[in-house]
């Protein structure tokens, strides 16, 4: 029998809320029904905002009381706002609360909690102790656990089909007080034919120490294995990932890269390790990106920057993270409170590297938010960014100081990275499409059909470049430029600029300061003719040669090819081989 290791990670609950307007004269002792929401099945860390579904106008219920007001399993229909049916008129005489249950869609004493294949049905429930002669107001939650299981692409592939087996069932469920008892001897199987996605989702009771039993059909026969004991708890959203003992630590799906943001930062995150994300290379943790994936709007709410630099803690990323060149993309990335480096990392530190990732069709949502330094991949960068692009993206922020397309300012190095297809709104702001300051090294990059028409002040490559900051064998296409713009660089400090070539027949450099400049050529965007005669793929080219020339077996900088796109652009590990 086949073993895999299978890890669960657990998402908190949102307690549900309800508003309702009813006249501020109630009279105390009539009986008012209100409140149609109800939570969602939540996921995420307990902290996130309450997120209400809504119960549509005609829903039925059934509705139990004791106490202060006796209903036995009446049918209520919502109706303008409140529930309608055979209600007292008035409370019971007396001071006594209302135990309060309630139930949708309408459940019975002889109701089934099992549809005619064995899956629970999932119920809203409502149990509630309402003071004497108040509105009762309803608030619903989901009575049951929902899991999703998601089996890794390797493992799914083989599947015909899974079956899935709780260690109990329910027996009974009192409508009158909402008690539910348990069955551990018969037990219902949840059978599912192989999905695409390899995510498979079905209800659970919520009860303590139940775990899985999981039978998965291949061509080859069938695998086993079980999803350990677990607390389950009522309206609560649950992540279980199988995949077998011989696939690769790393991230393979939105909720594994959000648990990762999480934990990075110190912050615990329903049981699940940094170890199952990365490893130990060459003596340095090594996070690594298994796969595309694409990010939904809820999945994004749930994201920390990764390494956070804040008015009081500095807590940069000090590891690796390879993207193995796989994209991220639909990304909306917020600024954190109190963040000064805002980005998808918020601050990378001095001896961290980050390679080999794209960010695609992303946005950087600053309204609203003040922050310094903003970009879409990071915020600050101390260490390595390599072989990384920014592409499809937009970034709004009219409260940073500095915005970049990779970075907000750059202290290590950037080399063979891009931006591509960037825009940039930014009124009275300093704006580039690599980075806005660079203080480090940017090395063999570009930036390509960039838009900062709606920003102040730019420079193609980046807005400033000072403290000895260099910019070496990089070109500009097609950049709109801002009300003032440098084609490469707006302003210059003390630093160098050379070999650096671009296609608009103005500045270069808008205010050169003290800086170096060296080998700036135009080149013609139709034939990629520099003006010594060469093309631009072939200058760049010869950069790369001598430098990866003297760097030994390492050759740290990535040729350039023009064959696969409107512009050149670096060849991939695949065009390589």
């Amino acid at each position: 029998m086949k073993r895999f290791f299978i890890k669960i990670s657990v998402i908190s609950l949102l307690i549900c809320g309800c508003q309702s307007q009813f006249p501020e004269t109630d009279a105390p002792a009539a009986v008012i029904v209100s409140g149609n929401e109800y939570a969602t099945f939540r996921s995420g860390p307990p902290s996130r905002s309450i997120t209400n579904g809504v119960l549509p106008e005609g829903s039925r219920i059934s509705f139990f009381s004791s106490g202060g007001l006796n209903v036995s399993g009446e049918a209520l229909v919502y109706q303008q706002g409140k529930w309608c049916g055979k209600l007292p008129e008035k409370w019971n005489e007396g001071e006594e609360s209302a135990e309060i249950c309630a139930y949708y869609p309408a459940f019975q004493k002889d109701s089934s909690v099992y549809d005619a294949n064995g899956r629970l049905k999932d119920i809203l429930a409502c149990r509630q102790s309402i003071p004497h002669g108040e509105v009762i107001r309803l608030h619903f939650s989901h009575l049951f656990s929902q899991i999703t299981v998601q089996v890794s692409p390797t493992l799914n592939n083989m599947l015909r089909n899974i079956r899935f087996v709780p260690s109990k069932t329910i027996r009974s469920l009192t409508p009158e007080n909402g008690d539910i008892s348990y069955d551990s001897d018969e037990r219902f199987p949840i059978q599912m034919e192989s999905q695409p996605d390899g995510n498979y989702t079905f209800l659970v009771p919520a009860a303590e120490k139940l775990y899985i039993d999981v039978e998965m059909g291949t061509k080859d026969g069938t695998i086993q294995t079980q999803i350990p004991p677990y607390n389950f708890q009522s309206g609560r959203h649950y992540i279980c990932r199988m995949k077998s003992l011989t696939e690769s630590a790393g991230i393979y799906t939105a909720e594994d890269f959000i648990a990762f943001t999480h934990l990075i930062n110190g912050e615990e995150y329903d049981n699940r390790t940094l170890d199952e994300f990365g490893a130990v290379v060459d003596g340095k943790m090594t996070y690594r990106l298994q796969q595309n994936i694409r990010f939904s709007e809820e999945e994004c709410a749930r994201l920390l920057p990764i390494g956070l630099y804040l008015r009081n803690l500095e807590k940069g990323f000090e590891d690796t993270f390879d993207g193995q060149g796989h994209t991220l993309s639909n990304l909306t990335i917020h600024p954190y409170e109190n963040d000064l480096c805002s980005g998808l990392f918020g601050y990378i530190a001095e001896k961290a590297t980050v390679k080999n990732l794209t960010l695609a069709d992303s946005h950087f949502a600053g309204e609203g938010y003040s922050t310094r330094y903003a970009a879409l991949l990071a915020g600050e960068n101390e260490g390595l960014i390599d072989g990384c692009r920014v592409t499809n993206g937009s970034i709004e922020a009219d409260n940073a100081e500095y915005i970049g397309g990779l970075a907000g300012v750059n202290l290590g190095t950037i080399r063979n990275s891009a931006a591509e297809n960037i825009s940039i709104t930014a009124k009275e702001l300093w704006t580039g499409c690599l980075t806005a300051i660079n203080y480090g090294g940017i090395k063999n990059c570009y930036a390509a059909e960039c838009d900062l028409g709606k920003t102040a002040q730019s420079g193609g490559l980046c807005f400033m470049t000072d403290r000895n900051g260099s910019i070496e064998n990089c070109y500009v296409y097609r950049v709109t430029p801002g009300k003032k713009s440098g084609v490469l660089v707006m302003n210059g400090g003390t630093g160098t600029i050379q070999g650096c070539y671009y296609d608009k027949n103005s500045a270069a450099i808008y205010s050169k300061g003290d800086l170096v400049s060296k080998n700036l050529l135009r080149y013609d965007a139709e034939t990629w003719e520099t003006s010594n005669g060469k093309l631009l793929s072939d200058m760049l080219n010869e950069w790369v040669d001598t430098k990866n020339a003297t760097a030994g077996s390492d050759k740290p900088y990535a040729e350039w090819s023009d064959k696969e796109a409107s512009h050149p652009t670096h060849l991939s590990q695949e065009q390589k081989q």
